[in-house]
């Protein structure tokens, strides 16, 4: 038996060994992507374009193609392809875009992609010895001997969206159930921006401690918001924000927000895609009417208010940055106020190897909404109402080590 054992190891060792059955032809492409977005599907990818090889890290990489995307006016996706030689191919560089529908099926995104990308690498293609093997076909148009009409648009540009979703789960002492709805109206031109958004949401759990004792905790918001801004150049652009609340585990039956606002771009905002760095700042009133007393005695009150927003969002061949700092604070109460920082980066280090963080952190100076009272044991572990604190926060590390071969470009999807 134990000859027996040794002789299947190495015969299963012998077969793991064998040579590839799928290999990269002679003088194939080797290309990195990074995607930064939905859409990609390197299985596809790598079917769909068998005369280039796919490789993990854009350090083996002869070029490397950077995808974002970013919301159309529409509703749908407009991707970007940054296209950058290495090696013999340094210097040769290509930028191509392609947009989808809202109603896009997963399958049109990668194949409108796969476009894409087979158009962008055909440069480079071209410069290895499987030019020779390379054709470009050329769909014309079907000849109809009208000039062609700009398509009348019923809806003048606006997109509207329902959606709903709802989470349930229990065991024989506990249950939960969460629903949430939402509607939204937008329209985008060059020039404006318009956005309406509605929603509602509620949660319950219940607890049975034993027979005779439940623990029910439910919590519900509703709202809304709406956004008008206009575009006055390349970099500014001015706006006015509003918004109308209920939410019972804030303490407020009722709270408006609304006020104008101006954003500066550092960058040009048609790079966005790429690079962008902004400086927000707002002025406006808060009227607030809350379900208990606060602690601070008041049932409703009128607070004028600013707040101020940097934000950075970068996707580089490097990585990706998208961080944020904010400020807040009334105008009439000065000591309250709330600072703090969110978002993370995803960075490679050296090759193979990809750090991500993500962090947020918030001094909170501004709990203007707490009702007055203790709370009891069950308020506070099933938390059923906010609790006055100095501070909130919440991180997140990754770190993502690959290596070994980078000439296996074999798709098998058994077992996936």
């Amino acid at each position: 038996m134990p000859f027996r054992a040794a002789s299947l190891l190495l015969m299963l060792a012998f077969l793991a060994s064998a040579p590839l059955a799928q290999e990269a032809p002679t003088g194939t492409l080797r290309v990195a992507y990074d995607c930064q977005t939905g859409g990609c599907d390197r299985d596809f990818f790598q079917t769909e374009l068998p005369y280039v090889q796919f490789v993990r890290d854009q350090g083996d990489a002869d070029v490397f193609v950077l995808i974002t995307s970013e919301s159309t006016g529409g509703g749908g996706q407009r991707y970007a392809l940054a296209f950058s030689g290495r090696n013999t191919y340094d210097g040769q560089t290509n930028r191509l875009n392609v947009s989808v529908p809202a109603d896009a099926t997963e399958d049109d995104a990668r194949r409108a992609l796969l476009s894409r990308l087979r158009l962008g690498l055909t440069g480079y293609v071209a410069r290895t010895p499987l030019a020779e093997r390379l054709t470009i076909a050329y769909a014309a148009p079907e000849a109809t001997g009208e000039a062609a009409v700009p398509e009348a648009d019923p809806w003048n540009g606006w997109v509207f969206s329902l959606s709903g979703s709802s989470f349930f789960q229990g065991q024989s002492r506990s249950s939960s159930f969460n629903g949430y709805g939402n509607f939204s109206a937008e329209r985008t031109t060059e020039a404006w921006k318009t956005r309406l958004n509605v929603f509602s949401s509620y949660n319950r759990d219940a607890f049975d401690i034993d027979s005779v004792t439940t623990i029910v905790s439910e919590t519900s918001s509703q709202g809304g918001s709406g956004l008008v801004a206009r575009s006055l150049s390349e970099h500014l652009t001015a706006g006015f924000e509003g918004s109308v609340n209920r939410n019972t585990f804030s303490n407020f039956d009722a709270r408006f927000i609304a006020g104008p606002a101006v954003e500066y771009s550092l960058y040009p905002y048609s790079e966005s895609t790429q690079r962008l760095v902004t400086a927000k700042y707002g002025l406006g009133v808060e009227v607030a009417a809350y379900a208990d007393t606060t602690i601070f005695g008041e049932i409703r009150e009128v607070l004028p208010r600013h707040a101020v927003e940097i934000g950075t969002n970068l996707s580089q061949p490097w990585g990706s940055v998208d961080v944020s700092v904010f400020g807040q604070q009334y105008l009439s109460r000065p000591d309250k106020y709330q600072a703090g920082l969110n978002g993370g980066f995803n960075v490679r280090v050296a090759r193979g190897l990809q750090v991500d963080v993500y962090a947020s952190a918030s001094y909170i100076r501004n709990q203007l909404s707490l009702a007055a009272g203790d709370r009891s044991p069950e308020e506070i572990l099933t938390q059923q109402r906010e609790l006055a604190t100095n501070f909130r926060y919440f991180g997140n590390l990754g770190i993502t080590y690959s290596f070994g071969s980078i000439f296996n470009q074999t798709v098998n999807p058994r077992f996936r």
